[in-house]
């Protein structure tokens, strides 16, 4: 993981699931134990960094009040509104296959926004990216797909895990957009393992 909003999120809930794993078959004091040790190697190693994450969070909402666009959370919050839009004009089957970018572009038009230099294919939100292309039809084969995941494997601490950076992922980037071959091997090497946690 790089450093990022995200992957401090993504850290946050693998940690609780940790605690959570030890905290199920009654290891209450390792679990105790590794909340502290844990909590206490994230915010030591990682405390300016962690510092200017807030700083820098703040300060985009802050410019996002002030209609000023151009900043990490400004940008992902037009995105997120135009692709709120693009589910209202075509809600069942999308605008289709690689139309964000152009609807992005029509997006800024009308709302008179000289952001050109952001238009993207990408919107860094793969729920946004699936709705605007393929529509609620496609999406829900996408809930489903998570689901069937879910299912499968979540019995599993390494399933667990697979599972919320894939869901947290998908909500401040496109993971499909980004790294098609990368996640599929995420997902098949942790199937796989979940498979040989099942067999033992």
């Amino acid at each position: 993981m790089n450093i990022s909003r995200t992957a401090y999120l993504i850290t946050f809930f693998l940690v609780l699931i940790i605690i959570y794993d030890f905290y199920k078959e009654n290891k209450f004091q390792m679990s105790f134990l590794m909340l502290i040790f844990l909590g206490i190697i994230l915010l030591i190693g990682n405390k300016s960094i962690i510092y200017e994450r807030y700083v820098n969070t703040v300060n985009n909402i802050s410019a996002i009040n002030k209609n000023h666009y151009a900043t990490s959370f400004g940008l992902r919050y037009l995105y997120t509104d135009n692709g709120i839009s693009n589910m209202y004009l075509s809600p069942i089957i999308g605008h289709g296959v690689g139309s964000y970018k152009s609807t992005i572009s029509d997006y800024f038009n009308k709302n008179n926004i000289d952001l050109h230099n952001f238009t993207t294919q990408n919107p860094h939100n793969e729920y946004i990216s699936i709705i605007t292309q393929i529509g609620l039809l496609g999406f829900t084969v996408f809930l489903y797909f998570i689901f069937s995941f879910a299912r499968s494997c979540f019995h599993t601490i390494t399933g667990k895990s697979v599972l919320t950076i894939f869901i947290i992922t998908c909500m401040f980037n496109s993971m499909f957009y980004d790294n098609v071959i990368g996640i599929f091997a995420v997902l098949i090497i942790s199937y796989a393992m979940q498979k040989k946690e099942i067999s033992l």
